[in-house]
């Protein structure tokens, strides 16, 4: 499990102290941070909890696939509504909080 753990941080540290290094060979030795997810399945198959769990959403998976589609659909219905009752012009100033006074001002 150390050696994991090492091979994790690895490439942090490699890049840190050999900067002159290429781009291309960080972003290769970068991969090597993927080995840290072999870690997570290898407890995943050993626990009986997250085993359960698994098992708990194969047999909920044609409910969640309901829900999911019913949750798409009305995400464009509803965009649709937005859609054109946005159509008009759009008088917000032009800063990203200037939609947020315009609404606290019509309030007051």
């Amino acid at each position: 499990m150390m050696v994991i753990d090492l091979a994790a941080i690895l490439p942090f540290w490699i890049g840190l102290v050999l900067f002159f290094l290429p781009q291309a060979f960080l972003a290769m030795v970068r991969v090597l941070r993927l080995v840290r997810i072999l870690r997570l399945l290898r407890f995943a198959k050993e626990s009986s909890e997250l085993q359960a769990l698994a098992a708990c959403v194969r047999r909920c998976l044609p409910a969640l696939r309901l829900l999911l589609f019913f949750l798409m659909l009305q995400n464009l219905i509803l965009g649709g509504f937005v859609f054109h009752a946005e159509a008009g012009a759009f008088v917000a100033g032009g800063s990203p909080g200037g939609g947020v006074w315009v609404a606290g001002a019509e309030c007051e």
